[in-house]
């Protein structure tokens, strides 16, 4: 790092000089002190309060390399290349500490800071900008995706130095979505901007200096340059000088002398009015003010805006910064109400600033209301005692109004009010019944009054007459005549004289008991009878009525009610009455369909037609109710007296029905209304407990199937799987069908095939019980019997021989039954084949499934006829457990065998207490799966296993692999996935004993092998070693160029690896390969490069990096990177 001191720029010299551990790359000061970016010896922090003599007196490492970094307060952001952004609290400079740092996509190569957000650029990874507002938690906002070198931030906008990509200005004005907005084409790379006032300073890797004028973000333009020797890499500015670091020709000086065009002034700020505020003038004064960038006078247009209404006014130049005032003339005065209010600035050569965002003010100036407009009665008209007052009026300002009405007749004066209305709406006042007019001559106007108490002058007054008009007289009511008996259409008829000669109707009243309905006649004249008959569609029901009546004019005035009528209503009807309801099943599940079947007969004393009836399901036994389930309803057909028909509905019990006893109602009714109130002999009942359900999902393919209860109605027919191929497993007879009709049983598992992917519902029962699973000696096909799964643990589950219960280890050291199952897992390749898969207690075998999962078949092996307690929860210790996790030192690992369509699976590993697990294969599927054509084994002793785990680790274990696969053509596969789970110590390799191949599981996920003509079988050896060596490493890394103008890279291996190397250009992009994966032993290493790349092409000079990465055959990486300079 160098001190050079610019206070006379045309002879800048050097006056002190610190020499650091590695590159610098770049630098940042704040105070006494500076902040380097130093390549592999991250941040260096150095004391320049004595500029003759620098020291350094902090640093702190980073896991990348270090090329930029950017100082804010007490925070230093770097930029570490491939290990991202890098944040550290520089409170104390000699010790910095970490706080926080965030990974990027590609190499973070220069890094501004403003405001809560870092700017990262990031080379290929474009611009990332994060929040740093928790420097200990950095998060990334946005994203900008184009090629970024370097970065500098003003205002909005983000200036990026965008490499071959020329310099792309950004709107950053919405961190979380940056939008580009501009761009300048460069001819050579550009890696570094700084930017002050509208001037931005760019340089071009063998271009030199460019001044690029940016006052037009969207239009940036070219207005200097000066080309440099070598390569322009770094530039900075003070405002008055621009310093370039020009790679080996050291530090440039420049002073820009030249001109820019015109600048539009600002966008003007809004003083007066105050956003959403009110002024009780229509000559309000507008306040505005604003900068002009070439310090030019400006003016300001003025809009206001009402609706359509839209003014605008202009001020009288001012200078740039000063306020100018504009006042609405009073011939333009502004009405009342709210108006918004927006401008912008012009300066003296023409140039026009963007308009402002729009403020919005209220106008609150108060004008009387209208004279009211009188609407009716009109001037002339007749009316009622109480008749009703009609008008209008309007405020100008859009005021609501209230109205005064003052009516006068004679001597006599009234006057009322009508409340606030809105503006413009009519309005009706009607005189009281108990303040009713004279009769005889008035007259009435109005006035309006706002809300503000401004009021109109009175309306000119209207006349009109007040005639007081009679009621008719009581009716007389002619027919059904008192204790009549009439059908439920009856017709009724009446009559009434009206005093005025007036037309008259009538209002006739029914009454049954808590029944009522009210009818109206039409008009007919005063003395004539009026009739009513009851519509069909409305019958009378049965039984005893009365009726009464009363007359009604044409002018409103009503009679007093009649005395009241009886009569009686007679009705010959069918009686529909529901018996016998019975289900399929005393117990049904939600989604399942149970069968209600009914007799209903018709003991009425008239033909019953078709009728309406449903079926509901009810918490209550002892009645229906309204907010009952609906499960069908259905139509009895025509029954005639005493007639009876038997009806079945099949019902589905919804889903969402909460489980417990309930009650099945069949409701009937023979006139369909379903909802009379006599419910005594149209209704039955019975008893149906509701279970609950799971719905089980049954990929194509091969499956197993268990269930948790046994019931008529778990029929394969009846669950949705009709015409599917089912097989059952009898230990003495094998493998049998499965009905369509036939049950299936709890704790059973069964083989299905479905030619698609399908949904079926199943019970979901559970019991603080254990389920009795009885098994028969040999295999058995069991299920897990709960909606949830079962561990399978060695010290949890049980097993009952008569009166002794035991657990399961015990059990199998008794000779009862084996202490492991075999589960069924399709084929990814084909679903209609597959392979079996280990279940055992993980905590004795990790790595292996541990739980038995629901709906699923499970092979066991018993000795001994005995019952096997599964516990609905496992004592509390229900769980999954991942084949592929491992736990302290034990381990298993699935070697999967594939042909094809067609797999198999063996497992080995080491147990966690030394006990050692020895399997042999379960049987075959039936014929409802395909063919296996591909077996493996592990032969022990001559034995053929399909699972090996031993009870010791030992340092070295070995397996004996038998792969089968018959006569034919086609490429055999093996699969070991998970090996990189395993414990960090052991090493796995496998050892095809035909060919000598050897494959380390750690770094191949699979080895595949074509067999010969002939070969129907191969065998494997598998190595299992813990190792104690030292870890990988790659040290000594360095890059020198020799005489003959190659590149000599040396490093040392600590154990033996596979590498890569190769050359990256500044970029990170890679530009040639010198070892792409050759393995090398432990030791010292060298590799040549000649300057060439991949295609053997000379590169340019410049810089580059080396970069080497390792890899051992247990799978651990390591890598190393370097820079070189080449020459030419």
């Amino acid at each position: 790092m160098q001190v050079v001191d610019a206070t006379d720029p045309t002879h800048p010299r050097e006056v002190g000089r610190r020499r650091l551990a590695d590159w610098v790359l770049n630098l940042s000061t704040s105070g006494h002190y500076a902040y380097a970016a130093s390549w592999e010896h991250g941040l260096q922090v150095l004391d320049i309060s004595n500029p003759f003599n620098p020291r350094e007196i902090g640093s702190a490492d980073t896991p990348g390399f270090s090329v930029g970094v950017a100082v804010v307060g007490n925070r230093a952001y770097v930029a570490d290349g491939y290990a991202g952004l890098q944040i550290f609290d520089i409170s104390n400079p000699a010790f910095p500490v970490k706080l926080g740092s965030i990974d990027t996509p590609n190499q973070a190569f220069d890094v501004f800071v403003s405001g809560s957000f870092a700017y990262v650029a990031d080379v290929q990874g474009g611009l990332r900008i994060i929040d740093v507002s928790n420097p200990s938690r950095p998060t990334e906002t946005g994203f900008y995706n184009h090629h970024a070198k370097g970065i500098y931030v003003s205002g909005s906008y983000a200036y990026v130095a965008g490499g071959e990509g020329g310099l792309r200005i950004v709107d950053v004005s919405d961190p979380a979505h940056p939008r580009e907005v501009g761009f300048y084409s460069t001819t050579g790379d550009v890696w570094s901007v700084a930017v002050v006032g509208t001037l931005a300073y760019i340089t071009e890797e063998t271009g030199g200096l460019s001044v690029i004028d940016v006052s037009d973000p969207f239009n940036p333009v070219l207005v200097g340059y000066h080309d440099t020797p070598s390569l322009a890499l770094r530039v900075a500015t003070d405002g008055n000088y621009v310093y370039l670091a020009n790679y080996d020709s050291g530090v440039f000086i420049f002073r820009y002398t030249g001109s820019v065009s015109n600048h539009p002034p600002r966008v003007p700020t809004l003083l007066a009015p105050n956003e959403d505020e009110t002024v009780s003038t229509a000559t309000p004064a507008f306040k505005v003010k604003t900068d002009d960038i070439d310090g030019d006078r400006v003016k300001f247009e003025i809009q206001v805006a009402k609706g359509n209404d839209v003014r605008t006014f202009a001020t009288d130049f001012v200078a740039s910064g000063e306020e100018a005032v504009y006042t609405v003339p009073a011939e333009q005065a502004l009405i009342a109400g709210q108006w918004s209010w927006k401008a912008r600035a012009v300066d003296d050569k023409g140039a026009v600033s963007n308009w402002s965002a729009a403020r919005t003010l209220t106008v609150n100036v108060n004008t009387p209301p209208t004279v009211p407009t009188l609407i009716a009665p009109a001037s002339g008209a007749t009316v009622s005692a109480t008749p009703s007052l009609t008008l209008s009026a309007s405020d100008p300002d859009g005021e609501r109004v209230k109205l005064e009405i003052q009516v006068t007749g004679g001597t006599e004066m009234r006057t009322f009010t009508i409340d606030y209305v809105d503006s413009g709406t009519e309005a009706t006042y009607t005189v009281p019944a108990d303040q009713p007019l004279s009769d005889g001559q008035w007259s009435w106007r109005a006035k309006a009054i706002d809300e503000r108490g401004a009021e109109s002058g009175w309306s000119e007054a209207w006349n009109f007459t007040v005639a007081v008009n009679r009621a008719p007289a009581t009716p007389t009511l002619i027919a059904p005549a008192p204790g009549a008996v009439v059908t439920p259409t009856p017709t009724f008829r009446l009559k009434t004289d009206d005093p005025g000669g007036d037309r008259v109707k009538f209002v006739i009243r029914l009454n049954k008991d808590a029944e009522a309905r009210t009818v109206i006649t039409g008009f007919v004249n005063s003395g004539a009878d009026a009739a009513y008959t009851v519509p069909s569609a409305q019958p009378l029901s049965q039984g005893l009525w009365s009726w009464r009546a009363k007359a009604i004019d044409e002018q409103g005035a009503e009679s007093g009610w009649s005395a009241p009528q009886e009569f009686t209503v007679r009705v010959d009807k069918p009686d529909l009455v529901p018996s016998e309801v019975t289900v399929s099943s005393p117990k049904a599940m939600t989604g399942g369909v149970v069968t209600v079947s009914v007799r209903v007969t018709n003991r009425g004393d008239a033909p019953a037609s078709s009728s309406g009836a449903r079926v509901q399901l009810s918490r209550s036994a002892t009645a229906p109710s309204t907010s009952d389930r609906v499960l069908t309803e259905f139509l009895t057909p025509t029954l005639g007296v005493n007639q009876s028909i038997t009806h079945e509905s099949q019902v589905i019990i919804p889903t969402d029905v909460q489980p417990g006893d309930y009650t099945v109602w069949v409701i009937v009714d023979a006139n369909g209304a379903l909802d009379q109130s006599d419910r005594s002999n149209d209704q039955s009942k019975v008893t149906l407990r509701v279970v609950p359900s799971a719905q089980v999902w049954l990929p194509a393919g091969v499956n197993t199937l268990g269930v948790s209860t046994s019931s008529e109605e778990l029929a394969p027919g009846k669950i949705g799987l009709s015409g599917m191929a089912m097989k059952r497993w009898e230990p003495d007879s094998g493998y049998m069908d499965v009905g369509e009709a036939q049950p299936l049983q709890a704790g059973k598992a069964y083989w299905v095939r479905v030619p698609r992917s399908m949904a079926i519902r199943v019970p979901a029962e559970t019991s603080a019980e254990p389920a009795v699973i009885r098994l028969q000696r040999g295999w058995n096909l069991i299920a897990c019997p709960y909606p949830s799964s079962v561990r399978w643990s060695l010290d949890l589950l049980r097993v009952r021989m008569g009166a002794l219960t035991v657990n399961l280890e015990q059990a199998q050291q008794s000779g009862w039954m084996e202490s492991y199952a075999w589960g069924w897992k399709q084929s990814t390749q084909n679903p209609y084949a597959g392979h079996y898969v280990l279940v055992y207690d993980a905590d004795v075998v990790p790595g292996v499934q541990g739980a038995l999962e629901p709906w699923k078949g499970y092979w066991v092996y018993a000795h001994q006829q005995c019952d096997m307690l599964l516990p609905s929860d496992a004592s509390g210790e229900t769980r999954s457990t991942s084949r592929l996790s491992t736990t302290g030192r034990g381990w298993a690992l699935p070697v999967l065998a594939r042909r094809g369509d067609s797999e198999a699976e063996a497992i080995i590993g080491v147990s966690t207490n030394g006990r050692g697990l020895s399997v042999p294969p379960p049987p075959a599927p039936p014929a409802t799966a395909e063919n296996q054509p591909v077996e493996v084994l592990i032969e022990r002793a001559g034995v053929p296993l399909a699972v090996d785990v031993r009870g010791s680790a030992g340092v070295r274990q070995e397996w004996n692999l038998l792969v089968r696969f018959g006569a034919g053509h086609g490429e055999v596969s093996l699969h070991w996935n998970g090996a990189s789970r395993l414990p960090r110590d052991v090493s796995l390799t496998l050892i095809d004993q035909t060919t000598g191949a050897r494959r380390h599981l750690r770094t191949t996920p699979d080895y595949r092998f074509t067999p010969a003509q002939g070969e129907t079988q191969r065998r494997f050896t598998l190595i299992a070693e813990r190792n104690t060596g030292l870890p990988l490493r790659i040290v000594g890394l360095r890059a020198s160029q020799t005489r003959g103008k190659t590149t000599a890279i040396q490093f040392s291996l600590s154990r033996t690896a596979a590498i890569q190397a190769e050359v990256l250009d500044a970029s990170g992009r890679r530009v040639a390969v010198l070892d792409a994966g050759g393995t090398r032993q432990a030791g010292q290493h060298t590799l040549v490069w000649r300057g060439v790349d991949s295609e053997g092409r000379a590169l340019p000079a410049g810089a580059y990096f080396v970069r080497v990465q390792a890899q051992d055959e247990e799978g651990r990486r390591t890598q190393a990177m370097v820079p070189l300079v080449l020459v030419r």
